[in-house]
């Protein structure tokens, strides 16, 4: 039973997380500020919300479907592509 919640909670989080990305893309019309959301994390300044951190496939699969939605891509190839493009590489 407390598994199905987990799975709830998490499903949330990641929901409004993705209604945050497509709102700050379609209000300010500029690319967020990827190096210092980058940063802030390898500083170890932002952590996730109680009871969503994922671990294996579970934390792979999120992964990957952030990189879809921050990137706009269908693909994965098409993602790294655009993720590369940004780094300058």
């Amino acid at each position: 039973m407390r598994e199905a919640a987990n799975d709830a909670d998490r499903e949330r989080w990641r929901a409004e997380h993705f209604r945050m990305m497509r709102e700050v893309r379609s209000v300010d019309r500029e690319e967020p500020n990827w190096d210092k959301l980058a940063a802030a994390a390898e500083a170890g300044e932002m952590h996730p919300a109680e009871g969503t951190a994922v671990t294996g496939e579970a934390a792979a699969q999120t992964g990957r479907d952030f990189l879809l939605a921050a990137t706009g891509a269908a693909t994965l190839d098409d993602a790294m592509r655009v993720a590369l493009g940004r780094s300058g590489r």
